[in-house]
């Protein structure tokens, strides 16, 4: 096997697995389950925090959402990178329930159930506090 034949197949296999765990990631996680009742039709997120860290059912995004919040909810999307099977999502303020404070490693974050009947439980960023408990 030659190496431009070896390279070709990188070319090719490279892409199809990022693709293929950006996408299982979304799905075991929950944010396509999610994205079936959230999925933000208006890109919120465009002036929104970038770098931003939260857990979506196991998986963690340590620092790859952009998170934005807005008067009626919470738009989040996945930076560009890691976006394959992400779509955005806008969920409002009053599906998040029951919030409370947790201690995650050195972090104090918020963690809630979003939905009713709860569909994923998810960690966002302390700074969401004053909108996320009311």
């Amino acid at each position: 096997m030659g190496p431009l034949l070896i390279t070709a197949g990188l070319a090719l296999l490279v892409p199809v697995f990022w693709i293929t765990v950006c996408c299982a990631l979304s799905m075991t996680g929950g944010w396509s389950t999610l994205a079936s009742h959230y999925r933000d039709q208006n890109a919120r997120t465009e002036s929104g925090r970038l770098f931003q860290s939260g857990k979506f059912g196991w998986v963690d995004y340590n620092g790859g959402l952009i998170l934005k919040a807005c008067d009626d909810g919470l738009a989040i999307s996945v930076l560009p990178p890691f976006r394959f099977g992400h779509p955005p999502l806008f969920i409002p303020w009053s599906d998040f329930h029951p919030v409370r404070e947790v201690h995650y490693g050195f972090y104090l974050m918020l963690e809630a159930r979003v939905g009713s009947p709860a569909l994923v439980t998810v960690r966002l960023p302390y700074w969401l506090k004053s909108q996320l408990i009311h």
